[in-house]
């Protein structure tokens, strides 16, 4: 596959999300959005010597996973959506989260996330995963 297949890939997945929305709301239209463009770049190669990691989104650490930093935590009271949304226990089990935008120092390279995927968040429904990954962006902190 061709980056540009891959580029037209990946926007064609963002253009149906932005159709479909994100979040607790999407249901009355909100978290929906449109795609103008999409570029390539590699966040990887913009930083000489990244020595942490700056968390893009909401994770769970895994064991492992670096602990010296600057986060904050958050409380994540989960809902099911679609068809699981209408059964008669809609909930995840509340769940301790690292908020988007935490920094953690590494030692070694970065890794491209951080984080893994919950299971038995759902009482009712076993097959439920809880997405509870952090995408990263490489960062050098003086020390």
């Amino acid at each position: 596959m061709t980056d540009s297949v891959r580029l037209q890939w990946l926007a064609d997945l963002f253009r149906l999300l932005g159709r479909t929305g994100l979040g607790k709301r999407k249901s009355t239209g909100k978290g929906s959005f449109d795609v103008t463009g999409i570029d390539k770049c590699n966040l990887f190669e913009a930083i000489d010597n990244p020595n942490a990691f700056l968390s893009l989104s909401n994770f769970v650490p895994a064991p492992g996973d670096p602990t010296e930093g600057n986060y904050r935590v958050m409380v994540k009271y989960g809902k099911l959506g679609e068809e699981f949304a209408l059964s008669k226990h809609p909930f995840k089990h509340p769940l301790l989260m690292i908020q988007a935008g935490s920094v953690f120092r590494v030692q070694g390279m970065v890794r491209a996330y951080y984080g893994y995927m919950i299971e038995d968040i759902a009482p009712a429904h076993p097959e439920v995963l809880q997405y509870a990954l952090a995408f990263s962006v490489p960062v050098r902190l003086e020390a």
